[in-house]
């Protein structure tokens, strides 16, 4: 099977078309964590205390539970949907890149990007978005998804940086793409797993939200990677045609 530079252009458009970045509301849902829950108990309590009406009361604590079991399965849904998305418009578009370079460019599927390929590909493939909703319905589940999520994409992003600079080293390209690269680091996970059991999920608030800045920002990697890699291989191309029609006039001379 031969691979074409529009069959690259066509995996890079079908990531541009399906990816998006995620919606800051997904991120405003975890504010019904349990410690909502458990504050709203403590203030239901004092109430009931002071006035002896519960049937209003006891309303709202059951439609504070609805909202936090309805919520925070939908924001975990919607965010792991996203990535996974991500993950898989962005594995045809790296296979698309190993299948042309090795076709065309014998330098450019270098060991650090196949390698770079297959790794990412085995820390993608377990996620279940609606496995993921189910669970969060336990208490404190949503921590560790959120760990589970925040590990898959930020391993998921140091694996596609060392494909892009792999295939950086092989080719002459442009370098606006790296600042986006490192502007991500990988976060302390273990402590904001720590963080969110003890504040009763309360950090997990801030944690999601980081994760929605990293994963605009790795969309914007990708799209100035991608960029810059159609610039060079067009410049290369149109360089081995020119070079191509020299010799046949040198030949025909």
């Amino acid at each position: 099977m031969t691979y074409s530079l529009k069959d690259v252009e066509r995996t890079i458009l079908e990531r541009v078309n399906s990816d998006a970045p995620i919606s800051s509301i997904w991120g405003v849902a975890f504010f019904f964590n349990f410690f909502f829950i458990y504050f709203l108990l403590s203030l239901i309590g004092f109430a009931i205390m002071k006035t002896g009406v519960t049937e209003l009361l006891l309303i709202v604590v059951i439609l504070a539970l609805i909202l936090r079991l309805i919520l925070i399965p939908l924001s975990i849904y919607n965010i792991s949907k996203r990535l996974i998305t991500h993950f898989n418009a962005s594995r045809r578009v790296r296979a698309s890149l190993i299948l042309y370079g090795r076709e065309k460019f014998s330098d450019l599927t270098n060991c650090i990007a196949l390698k770079s390929h297959y790794e990412v590909y085995f820390y993608e493939k377990k996620m279940s978005p609606t496995a993921y909703a189910l669970l969060s319905i336990i208490p404190f589940a949503s921590t560790l998804i959120i760990y589970s999520l925040s590990k898959s994409f930020y391993i998921h992003h140091i694996k596609e940086t060392s494909l892009a600079m792999g295939i950086r080293a092989s080719i002459d390209m442009g370098t606006d793409f790296i600042k986006e690269a490192f502007k991500l680091r990988r976060e302390n996970l273990a402590l904001y797993v720590l963080l969110s059991l003890i504040t009763a999920e309360v950090f997990l608030v801030f944690w999601v939200f980081i994760i929605i800045r990293d994963f605009r920002n790795h969309l914007e990697f990708h799209e100035k990677f991608e960029k810059e890699f159609l610039s060079s291989i067009q410049r290369a191309e149109t360089h081995i045609a020119e070079e191509s029609v020299s010799g046949d006039l040198i030949t025909t001379d």
